[in-house]
């Protein structure tokens, strides 16, 4: 029930927001690089792993919350623009307000629902937190079912905001979660790298360089985070080379 009154709640709130950020985006330069390994891929399920640019002090309360900053959003609107899909997000909801008590059960029970239909709205995947953890086994499962019914999902494999002038480092662990939803769902990991504005009032030209599918089958969960991260980096350099590749 309170699952039906999220997504209700989404549609006349975060849906609007969303439709209304992305018309922000007409007219505004997209570089994008390697664009063939992302329409390659379009007839099968996988997953987009992306660094994650935006601290918390630039933005809405209300952007934050629900997942509608600009590197989200210029990501999302590329790969449907390519790859032919409308991917579903990984999104983190924080319920460690309402604490550890059994006292609690109930409330965070509620939240959790409500926050998967309001997110569901705009075709995003709750990935519940509690002390700093998430709930890998719910979060795994509905994200296997997105990808058998061959749709592709958008994931921050950092977990963390970051400044667009802040290097990406691999020294930041990628969250087990997107390795584990990959081995689970035997698809395909796609890294990117995205440069662009940390702020929707301040878009310039924006960059976006997607690297080269990692298969995850007979890899091991930490060869599988470094792979990831180092195509990461390795993006990030070509980024800020002074002439980047244009295609």
């Amino acid at each position: 029930m309170f699952k039906h009154f999220g997504k209700a709640f989404g549609e006349v709130s975060l849906k609007p927001m969303l439709r209304f950020r992305e018309f922000q985006l007409k007219g505004q330069s997209i570089i994008v690089k390697n664009a063939e390994q992302l329409e390659s891929m379009k007839d099968r399920p996988f997953i987009v792993v992306s660094n994650h640019i935006g601290p918390i002090e630039s933005l809405g309360k209300f952007d934050i919350e629900s997942g509608l900053t600009p590197d989200v959003v210029l990501l999302a609107k590329t790969i449907e623009m390519i790859g032919k899909k409308s991917p579903f997000i990984i999104a983190g909801i924080n319920d460690e307000l309402l604490g550890q008590s059994p006292a609690f059960k109930h409330f965070r029970d509620v939240f959790t629902s409500f926050s998967q239909g309001l997110l569901s709205s705009i075709h995003a995947i709750s990935a519940n937190k509690m002390s700093g953890r998430r709930d890998n086994s719910s979060l795994i499962a509905s994200a296997s079912e997105v990808l058998s019914a061959n749709n592709v999902i958008l994931t921050f494999g950092e977990g963390v905001w970051r400044s667009r002038e802040h290097d990406y480092s691999k020294e930041i662990s990628i969250k087990s979660s997107t390795g584990l939803i990959a081995k689970h769902a035997q698809v395909s990991i796609l890294p990117v790298f995205i440069d662009c504005s940390e702020k929707w009032e301040n878009l310039d030209t924006s960059r976006i360089y997607f690297g080269n599918p990692i298969e995850p089958e007979n890899l091991a969960s930490n060869d599988l985070k470094s792979m990831i991260a180092d195509q990461i980096v390795s993006l990030q350099k070509r980024s800020l080379s002074p002439n980047p590749p244009v295609s």
